[in-house]
């Protein structure tokens, strides 16, 4: 809690240089600004509550079909997805100020090239995640300790059916935020509930039962997959990527 507060304290100061042409000013808040704020704020909320969806989803599918070595194997999945999930929502919170000033200052080109590059990066080191996975699954598992044969086996199986998600995540956390700076917050929420709160659980009670320990580490790829492909049809319609 303190180390929280002196970081709100050291930022704070920017207010208050002679330099900075962003000052506090005084403000009222009305009902349509306090609407308009939980609008434009809830596909970030809700993508909050996805992770918990996610973490309990996949321990309760995963307990089901694989007892306690399920669970032990998805956990060294979740530290590994934790640590890229906080690299791709990072590429979303860089973008935001940019196309915000880009979209405010009527500079279309700007705002086109950034989301271009934005996705190119993501798509780009999703497909990085993705082939190290294939090919280092057993190298990343054994960073985490030495497990016995049931659970280190599944933990590969899980990295590399898993990761295959990374293709289209990053895409899709970009233009999550993309959608929510430029006010399309109708299409940011259906983006973060999709993919985590909708095609997830409905992949998590279906597959298990057929496809076993595999069904369970593949319901996040497929939500992905689906979800960005409806994103690209959305954006190819509304001539996102265009000048």
């Amino acid at each position: 809690m303190s180390a929280i507060a002196i970081g709100v304290l050291i930022l704070c100061t920017h207010f208050f240089k002679k330099s900075s042409h962003l000052k506090l000013a005084k403000s009222r808040v009305t009902g349509k600004s306090i609407k308009r704020t939980l609008s434009i704020g809830l596909p970030s909320f809700l993508s909050e509550l996805g992770m918990s969806v996610f973490t309990m989803g996949y321990n309760i599918a995963i307990a089901a079909v694989a007892g306690t070595a399920g669970v032990a194997a998805f956990s060294v999945l979740n530290y590994t997805h934790s640590v890229i999930l906080m690299l791709f929502l990072g590429m979303g919170s860089a973008i935001q100020p940019l196309i915000s000033y880009y979209r405010g200052a009527k500079m279309k080109s700007r705002e086109t090239a950034t989301i271009r590059l934005s996705v190119s990066v993501a798509f780009g080191t999703g497909l990085v995640f993705f082939i190290a996975g294939l090919l280092f699954a057993d190298n990343i598992v054994n960073l985490f300790g030495n497990f016995e044969s049931e659970i280190h086996d599944l933990a590969v199986l899980g990295v590399r059916v898993f990761f295959s998600g990374y293709l289209f995540m990053g895409f899709n956390f970009v233009m999550m935020t993309y959608f929510q700076t430029t006010d399309r917050i109708g299409m940011a929420t259906f983006i973060t509930v999709a993919r985590e709160l909708i095609l997830m659980v409905i992949f998590l009670l279906v597959l298990p039962p057929l496809l076993g320990a595999t069904g369970v580490f593949i319901a996040i790829p497929i939500s992905e997959f689906i979800v960005a492909t409806s994103i690209f049809i959305y954006a190819y319609k509304k001539h996102v990527f265009q000048n």
